[in-house]
């Protein structure tokens, strides 16, 4: 697997991991039909203008065949809010490629670039708060959102990571 900053040629693969993972995290905890309506070409859309706008940082992880099989993306803390000056906005690993060590990797590249102490949104159901609990992340704050009409808990991890992460999760 290699680790590479995202270019716009990647926005399409991005989607699709973000489709794909919304689709296979996501079941059973947000509405069906809101998972089916994902619209790939919505989604590029949108990265193409996250990564052409520069105010964050994208980076995927492809296979030896250059395959796109995860992302992460992270910028600066949006609400002011909080005492960690940066946000992980995104992170997904298609099913199949998760519990490698991938997640691990990708967060180490967001730490390079000064990354290090963030804020994550997480639905609570996600099962992939356990994650972020390996990472040191402590529950800093809940609110609720609302997604396809179904209210749904989201938690807020607080993360500051050490210089190095080299354990998997």
């Amino acid at each position: 697997m290699f680790i590479r900053k995202a270019t716009i040629d990647d926005a399409p693969k991005i989607a699709n991991v973000q489709v794909e993972s919304w689709k296979s995290t996501y079941a059973g905890i947000i509405p069906q039909d809101y998972l089916i309506a994902l619209s790939f070409a919505e989604k590029e859309l949108l990265w193409r203008k996250v990564i052409t706008a520069g105010k964050s940082s994208t980076w995927v992880v492809e296979t030896p065949s250059q395959e796109v099989i995860g992302f992460i993306n992270g910028g600066p803390e949006k609400t002011g809010e909080f005492s960690y000056p940066h946000e992980l906005y995104a992170i997904y690993i298609l099913k199949e490629h998760q519990q490698k060590g991938l997640g691990v990797q990708l967060v180490n590249q967001l730490s390079t670039e000064g990354i290090h102490s963030f804020v994550v949104w997480v639905l609570a159901k996600n099962p992939s708060c356990k994650f972020y609990e390996k990472l040191g992340g402590t529950k800093i704050k809940t609110e609720f959102v609302t997604i396809g009409g179904k209210d749904l808990e989201e938690v807020a991890y607080g993360i500051t990571l050490p210089k190095s992460i080299d354990y998997r999760c």
